[in-house]
């Protein structure tokens, strides 16, 4: 890629946007950068169907794509009659995640999970 001077390039550490060995914790009370790695407790569960949505901070995530070491996230409210919500995530591992550039348009809560079905750990 070629890079312009005095472009947005400039402003960007394109080194933070790979996936760092050990990417920076994220706190509870910690506000992500869109973009950004972070390392935080990831909590997967098993849905109706018998596949795996991400639960994060309140938050229900399904599966949209895999690519290489990653796996990509996509609200479950964002179809159209769910509210069309467009946040989006992406994982590696049990405890890498980057969140995409839109916020939810709603709370978090109300997330449709089986307690009962809960995964300890996924292998990724």
């Amino acid at each position: 890629m070629q890079r312009h001077k005095g472009s947005l390039d400039e402003a960007i550490d394109w080194t933070m946007t790979a996936i760092p060995f050990r990417p920076p914790p994220l706190g509870d009370t910690v506000v992500p950068v869109p973009k950004f790695w972070y390392t935080a407790p990831l909590t997967f569960v098993v849905n109706r169907r018998g596949t795996r949505n991400l639960q994060f901070r309140g938050y229900m995530y399904v599966h949209k794509k895999r690519h290489n070491r990653t796996v990509n996230w996509v609200c479950c409210k964002g179809n159209v009659t769910q509210g069309n919500c467009k946040a989006r995530v992406a994982t590696e591992g049990a405890n890498k995640i980057r969140f995409g550039m839109h916020e939810h348009n709603h709370p978090p809560g109300h997330a449709h999970n089986h307690p009962e079905k809960k995964e300890e750990e996924w292998s990724i």
